[in-house]
């Protein structure tokens, strides 16, 4: 119960501390692997674009977050990385609009679930 509320710590000086609940902090990190992942493929960088698809696709890392939460673009990204490594840079530049547009859509509705959940932990 106290991961999903948040603990309430006393630091040094007697002031309280609250730490964010694990649903916060994995949005938080999906969304800075967001941002990894949208400047790579903006900069066309084949490499890095196939290494951080796996941050979204590896259950280890944010994939059953990603199933949970956003099982069609899981698919996809499981699928642009199945094709670059297949087709290169050409399906890269071909599909790049459509990944962005797709990693846009992901990271509004994590900042719309972040606002939701840290507006319901200071309540």
């Amino acid at each position: 119960m106290t991961k999903k509320v948040g603990v309430v710590k006393k630091g040094l000086l007697g002031i309280t501390q609250k730490n964010l609940p694990v649903l916060v902090k994995d949005l938080k990190e999906i969304s800075q692997s967001i941002q990894t992942i949208k400047s790579s493929i903006e900069d066309e960088d084949m490499v890095k674009t196939i290494e951080n698809f796996d941050l979204f696709i590896d259950p280890k890392k944010h994939g059953q977050q990603m199933i949970e939460q956003f099982f069609e673009e899981h698919r996809e990204i499981r699928l642009w990385k199945i094709r670059l490594k297949d087709r290169g840079i050409d399906y890269l530049q071909e599909h790049k609009k459509i990944m962005l547009d797709t990693f846009d859509n992901i990271e509004a509705t994590i900042t719309q679930k972040l606002r939701y959940e840290v507006a319901r932990t200071k309540s």
